[in-house]
């Protein structure tokens, strides 16, 4: 759930007011499924051989039945500070991949625009798995590395021509998943305060962009999540 944090005149006073509204604030956050920012789009795709030509080296290809696209996609890039203040970490999809994912329940699905009629499935998971990537990879003019949230799909031209067409023309850039929040830390950039502070310690050093927090003073550490589709 987006949840809106007041404009203050000081940092202090915003401090004041994430402390004391915390467990209101978590609650919200964890209310309700929410979509994420969008993320990177297909790492690698592999089409059938009468459309080999479509794909691009150093792209690998392997030979499927036609009308159907093996793609592998970035789902969300953890590590990185969202638009409300949100860093998903890695792991934090691990217990409903487990339960839920192709090898559990298999209630986690490829769908169009997070739509979730039955008519919305454009792919069938094959798996759900986390990956480092080098972020100069991601197309990031940056050092180091980063872990992804990956997803392999089986691409079906009988559940969405339109689609299958622009995953086989590679126009399809970008991608995110739906998710609810389960588990999350306050971090707050005060030494006064001691819990939150520790938070920060243990966490900030990992957030990629940390210029997006540095001057706000404060994130949230997702470190759990119920995954419902990308």
């Amino acid at each position: 759930m987006r949840v809106a944090i007041p404009t203050f005149k000081t940092q202090s006073e915003t401090f004041d007011y994430l402390r004391a509204n915390k467990k209101k604030l978590i609650d919200e956050k964890c209310l309700k499924p929410i979509k994420h920012d969008s993320n990177y789009g297909v790492h690698k795709v592999a089409v059938s051989k009468s459309h080999a030509q479509k794909a691009t080296a150093p792209l690998p290809v392997v030979e499927i039945e036609d009308g159907s696209i093996e793609v592998s996609i970035i789902g969300n890039t953890y590590n990185f500070c969202d638009s409300q203040m949100d860093v998903l970490f890695a792991g934090c999809a691990t217990k409903t991949i487990k339960e839920n994912g192709v090898k559990g329940k298999d209630l986690i699905y490829h769908l169009k625009d997070h739509d979730t009629s039955t008519d919305d499935r454009i792919g069938y998971l094959q798996d759900i798995y986390e990956k480092d990537f080098a972020l100069s990879d991601l197309g990031l003019n940056m050092q180091g590395n980063t872990t992804c949230l990956v997803f392999d799909s089986l691409v079906k031209k009988e559940l969405s021509e339109k689609l299958y067409i622009q995953y086989l023309d590679k126009k399809v850039k970008q991608h995110s998943i739906g998710l609810q929040y389960v588990k999350l830390f306050m971090c707050i950039n005060d030494p006064n305060d001691a819990e939150h502070f520790a938070n920060w310690n243990k966490y900030f050093q990992f957030v990629i962009n940390k210029e997006a927090i540095t001057s706000v003073g404060y994130f949230w550490a997702v470190t759990e999540i119920k995954l419902y589709e990308v």
